[in-house]
């Protein structure tokens, strides 16, 4: 019946305030349905000709006769009347009491299979368990922590600039380090380069440690001269130098032969002369002119004529007499023939007293030899404030021949000079031609 299933339907409302609030509003609701005033008259009586009950307002009032219109429609009209027979002898009327008790079952049962089924469709399906896995503990072995090898790089002679793949990474002596992992050695390629010197190539490897590298180089071949003769630079030592205070005269001799390879000598030789001991007497002298006419230079540079060492005094009057006596045929006759040196010269750095050089030469581009040749003799100079001419002034030996070169450099205005006398003038060909500007 329409009256019992709107009953139904309101209880399996999804909507909490959709629903009866209460029993008792569920129950009023349950009387109007089985009170037959619905518009199927499902719950009407039997019992009475229209199939309604005649009611009236209170115990005792006079029978209301049945109509088939209702006289009330809500469930609170039902609740305020009470239904009587009339005195027509009619029977008297059932008990309600299973009826409401099997509506409230079938509406009860009817909630309960709605909420089951609402609460199926609002719950997800469970989604599937998959079975467990296996755990499986992978253990990695510790790295080895990076090891440092570090490469303390040099040449002979030094000031050469190094490169590392293409990128410079210092100018020797430097120390460069480099990480290792693992077992394969830690390895560097180098190319070095320094002016005037042939660019040269190396690969060094390490494990730990420190690995030591020293390339040496070698001067690039001299520009010939005009005439299509190269320049030769031999150079005589007198002594062997064992009265030095420092080193020894084993040692002074290796320092001398890797400054002769730097500056790039053509000859060396040491004359053996006593140190401390030199004399310009005959046998000395004759001694002196045999090796000038062997190897018959053009110009003879000698000390300064004044020094504190009397060796250096004493050596500027040896070689000076013995280039005027080597060009004398019948002075000490032996295998070479009689030769003169065009030019006799004295190098006056250092001296605190020399008179004014007479001519002083541009050497900022051979400075940096300059200095390797010097650096070769260790022995003197490292650690060094003063030795022969030089006096000190609380700067290393390197710092005061810097300083020497840089000062007469200013005298011809360029960055580094070395100064030389002659006791002539010196002859100039091109008046227009004439250096060091007055202002």
């Amino acid at each position: 019946p329409p009256e019992v299933n709107a009953l139904v339907m309101k209880c399996l409302e999804k909507e909490p305030a959709a629903r009866f609030q209460s029993m008792d509003e569920l129950l009023d609701a349950m009387r109007v349905a089985s009170s037959g005033q619905g518009l199927s008259g499902a719950f009407a009586d039997p019992r009475t000709a229209s199939g309604f009950i005649p009611r009236t307002t209170t115990p005792g009032m006079p029978v209301v006769k049945a109509s088939a219109t209702p006289s009330f429609t809500s469930a609170e009209s039902v609740r305020s009347h009470e239904v009587e027979m009339g005195d027509t002898g009619a029977h008297e009327p059932k008990s309600r009491l299973p009826l409401v008790l099997g509506v409230t079952l079938v509406v009860l049962l009817g909630a309960m299979a709605g909420g089951v089924a609402a609460y199926k469709a609002m719950s997800p399906e469970p989604l599937p368990v998959e079975p467990p896995r296996p755990l499986v503990t992978v253990i990695e072995a510790p790295k080895p922590a990076p090891i440092d090898v570090r490469f303390e790089i040099d040449s002979q002679p030094s000031g050469a600039t190094v490169m590392r793949e293409g990128v410079q990474i210092g100018v020797t002596p430097f120390k460069l380090t480099v990480q290792r992992s693992g077992a394969q050695p830690a390895q560097v390629d180098l190319a070095f380069s320094l002016e005037g010197y042939e660019p040269r190539a190396a690969t060094a490897q390490g494990l730990e440690g420190v690995i030591f590298v020293n390339q040496p180089l070698v001067k690039k071949a001299e520009a010939p001269r005009p005439n299509g003769k190269p320049i030769k630079k031999p150079k005589m030592d007198l002594t062997q130098g064992e009265m030095g205070t420092r080193g020894s005269a084993a040692l002074r001799a290796a320092e001398a032969d890797a400054a002769g390879r730097v500056m790039g000598l053509s000859v060396r030789e040491n004359l053996g002369l006593p140190d401390a001991g030199i004399r310009n007497d005959d046998d000395t002298r004759a001694l002196l002119v045999q090796v000038i006419r062997r190897l018959r230079p053009r110009i003879v540079i000698a000390p300064a004529p004044r020094g504190r060492h009397p060796d250096h005094r004493r050596a500027t009057e040896l070689i000076r007499d013995a280039c005027f006596l080597s060009g004398l045929t019948k002075y000490a006759p032996g295998d070479a023939p009689a030769f003169r040196p065009f030019k006799f010269v004295q190098s006056i750095a250092y001296r605190e007293d020399a008179q004014k050089p007479t001519f002083v030469v541009d050497i900022s581009e051979q400075f940096a030899c300059k200095m390797d040749a010097i650096k070769c003799y260790s022995s003197q100079f490292d650690g060094a404030t003063q030795a022969g001419e030089v006096y000190p002034n609380g700067e290393s030996l390197y710092d005061m021949v810097t300083h020497q070169a840089a000062r007469y450099g200013s005298l011809i205005r360029t960055r580094y000079g070395e100064p030389f006398y002659t006791d002539e003038t010196m002859r100039v060909d091109d008046f227009a031609s004439l250096l060091v500007s007055t202002f």
